[in-house]
């Protein structure tokens, strides 16, 4: 039996932004490691990205 807190129902959360930009650059900085590594996070925060 699963329990009531570990279901996920509800969890589900949402984020827009309007980008002037490119389709294809948004594209590639979503969708390229080498690009999503230099800005997903705060100011000194760092990722390593083994598989995308």
């Amino acid at each position: 039996m699963q329990n009531e807190n570990n279901n996920p129902a509800g969890r589900e959360q949402s984020t827009s932004i309007l980008l002037d930009a490119p389709i294809k650059l948004v594209w590639e900085a979503f969708t390229k490691p080498e690009y999503i590594k230099n800005w997903w996070g705060p100011n000194g925060f760092t990722n390593t990205i083994e598989k995308m």
